[in-house]
């Protein structure tokens, strides 16, 4: 049985999973361009550019599935989105010297979506406590 969500779970979800989607699409285009280099790069060593395609076009493909678990209110998802932008505040420390804009990107994005997916589960803990169920 399905319980009826919350107008506003559904609005984080959604925002949450935008910005995930978005994050994917980058993650996808690096992986392609590192693909594109490991094709046609002459001088370089094509192993490691190969390995580099394949493991940013499986963490797009892991991203665009949270992404879409996100968007159907699924509880694995959050954990995943929280880690992943962790990564991103992470990320964005190392581009602070380097290039500013860059890093005020990548912990604006982890920002709204970590604190949509943090205020989406409370919400959702809430209205179980609410109905007498357990929370995991």
């Amino acid at each position: 049985m399905d319980k009826p969500t919350p107008a506003r779970l559904t609005v984080l979800d959604t925002v949450s999973a935008v910005i995930v989607a978005l994050e994917t699409l980058a993650v996808a285009a690096v992986g392609a361009g590192y693909m594109v280099y490991a094709v046609t790069g002459r001088d370089i060593d094509v192993a490691p550019l190969a390995v580099l395609a394949v493991l940013f076009l499986a963490l797009a493909w892991a991203l665009g599935a949270t992404a879409a678990a996100l968007r159907k209110h699924r509880r694995w998802a959050r954990s995943v989105a929280l880690t992943w932008q962790l990564m991103q505040v992470a990320l964005g420390a190392f581009y602070v010297g380097v290039e500013p804009l860059v890093a005020a990107a990548l912990w604006l994005t982890a920002l709204v979506a970590g604190v949509s997916v943090a205020w989406a589960a409370q919400l959702e803990a809430n209205a179980d406590q609410g109905e007498g169920r357990p929370t995991p």
